[in-house]
């Protein structure tokens, strides 16, 4: 795959765990795993429903291969790999004491929850493996795992039936329970996230010290990680997403205070060597893409691979707002948005790689950054005088599309880049959960500042998306939404863009006494001309869907108006023939 640059990450290895302690800031990223390998089977497996084919681990670190190579093919079957590593950290005070954990090349994890006594699951056992199921199990081909040489079909299926009966759902593995009994029931019940294609999931704990201080340089915080990862297959824009929640819960007895959260990535746009990094904080968006428009792997079809943040942490608010929690809406809360973003060049001087193992080095490095300060000089993140100067929260914010703001590329040239979002800070009392949602993103355009474009626009649309809760009611599994909604909704139309035909969902509440609303939903083009009138009549409450074919309209946008009692709501749309 690329085994130059694996060699070249194995040697930086080599110096880092050779040198003596230093605070040069010229030091190389440590690029090494852990997998546990006798940890319940299987340790790792792929994601691998659309577009993309890569790896979760059940301690923790993705997107590489248990080869220790890139392990995120795109487009999937290609062989043409966009990012070698990803993983969650955070950091936060324990006592007073900052530390952090995680996973940064090295895992500060171990497979298992924390039981009740306080210590950590055995790690051998079969139960603590991660989990990876598909609603139509019973009927797939498994056409995608056979050529990913994952197994005969018999392997897949036995796989798949194994991990959907003994899904784990009372350790916080997410079902649709079908028949609200509060039971997994695997005849009865829809395994994974709700109206998913297929779902991964693992737990993991902090309480290992030898694993803490080998990844960070500080002791366990008493953590528990939930990971869940799950994506369509829908033959529009969502076919290049793979969606990550992490859920982290305080099982320590002290509450620990000033919590960040942090996405590592280290991507590799297949040659690593011309890469460039940016982010877009108006997007909740990092990403990283070629600096021209030959790359020695994808040639010119490089595309552009990013991180959205959908759900950041809960935090209080004025009654008047309303907070993202595990599926519902809480009032008196607000998400956390990307608080900070900072970039690596590793092997030269500044933006400092954090060294793992060191506490100096390490663990205040990494929570300076999360902080929006940089590793070691303690300085906020500076703007480069020639981009304006000053100091930010975000690093590398300009747009290389239209070539305005703080640009990679100018002060130092391409290569080897390492991007972060963070969001926080919160506090973590004991017991108390906290979730944190992103959505990885990867498209090809026409040229690499396409690649760009199309990242941004469909990062927008997903968190439009997101927000609206369109994955609980568009992506059908075959199950039937019975339930009354409790408010007006006008879902976004898929697919998006559409040729020529689309079908939009929209909910209608109960209010008052009234058992029917009179209903308008129509279509109109830019001049504000009605093309088509798709509803007209009295609803009840319930949940629809129509059908639209605009095989008889030319190409271009057009916008979709719900009209219901007194609630009015209008979205976009683009027919491309």
């Amino acid at each position: 795959m690329k085994g130059s640059i694996i060699r070249i990450k194995l040697f930086f290895l080599m110096l880092v765990l050779t040198s003596s302690i230093n605070f040069s800031q010229n030091d190389p990223c440590d690029k090494t795993n852990n997998l546990q390998k006798i940890s319940g089977n299987p340790s790792g497996i792929r994601f691998n429903i659309n577009n993309i084919a890569t790896w979760f681990n059940n301690n923790g670190i993705s997107d590489e291969a248990p080869d220790f190579n890139s392990g995120f093919e795109f487009p999937k079957g290609s062989g043409k790999y966009a990012s070698y590593s990803s993983s969650l950290l955070w950091g936060g005070k324990v006592n007073g004491e900052i530390r952090v954990g995680g996973c940064y090349y090295r895992s500060g994890l171990q497979p298992g929850k924390i039981l009740s006594d306080g210590k950590a699951e055995n790690p051998v056992y079969d139960n603590v493996r991660i989990y990876r199921v598909r609603p139509d199990y019973k009927t797939s081909s498994y056409e995608s795992e056979i050529k990913l040489n994952e197994g005969t079909f018999e392997e897949l299926k036995n796989s798949y039936a194994k991990d959907w009966n003994e899904w784990p759902a009372n350790d916080g593995a997410p079902y649709l329970d079908y028949n609200r009994n509060g039971i997994y029931e695997p005849d009865v019940d829809i395994a994974g996230i709700k109206n998913a294609d297929q779902t991964l999931w693992f737990i993991a704990n902090d309480l290992d010290p030898t694993k803490t201080y080998s990844m960070a340089g500080s002791g366990p915080i008493g953590l528990e990680l939930r990971g869940t990862i799950w994506g369509y297959k829908k033959n529009n824009y969502l076919d290049n997403v793979v969606f990550r929640k992490y859920q982290i819960t305080n099982r320590s007895n002290k509450t620990i205070y000033e919590v960040y959260l942090n996405l590592f990535s280290d991507v590799d746009l297949g040659g690593a060597g011309d890469d460039l990094a940016g982010s877009d904080s108006t997007l909740n968006l990092g990403y990283v893409y070629n600096s021209d428009n030959i790359d020695s792997h994808y040639q010119d079809k490089q595309p552009a691979l990013g991180f959205v943040l959908l759900q950041g942490p809960v935090i209080n608010a004025p009654p008047s707002e309303m907070a993202m929690v595990n599926g519902a809406l809480v009032k008196g809360k607000k998400n956390l948005p990307m608080t900070a973003f900072f970039h690596f060049y590793c092997g030269g001087p500044g933006w400092y790689c954090p060294t793992p193992g060191h506490y100096l080095r390490g663990t205040l490095a990494w929570y300076n950054y999360f902080q929006g300060i940089e590793g070691l000089t303690n300085q906020p993140f500076m703007i480069p005088e020639q981009f304006g100067g000053g100091t930010t929260m975000y690093s590398l914010s300009g747009d290389p599309v239209t070539g305005q703001g703080w640009l990679d590329g100018v002060v130092r040239p391409a290569g080897d880049r390492y991007i972060n979002l963070t969001s926080g800070p919160f506090n973590l009392a004991p017991g108390e959960t906290q979730e944190i949602v992103f959505a990885q993103m990867i498209y090809a355009g026409n040229d690499r500042l396409h690649s760009i474009q199309l990242l941004k626009e469909y990062a927008a649309q997903v968190m439009e998306d997101y927000k609206n809760d369109i994955y609980k009611y568009v992506y059908a599994t075959g199950v039937e939404e019975n339930e009354i909604p409790n408010n007006f909704v006008l879902y976004q139309n898929y697919p998006n863009p559409f040729n020529p035909t689309t079908t939009i969902k929209y909910s209608i509440p109960a209010e008052s006494n009234q058992r029917a609303i009179f209903t308008t939903l129509k279509i109109y083009d830019l001049l504000g001309s009605v093309v088509a009138s798709l509803v007209n009549e009295l609803k009840s409450p319930g949940n629809y869907e129509v059908k639209f074919n605009a095989g008889k309209l030319p190409s271009g946008i057009y916008f979709y108006r719900l009209q219901s009692g007194g609630f009015m709501y209008s979205r976009k749309m683009l027919l491309i023939k």
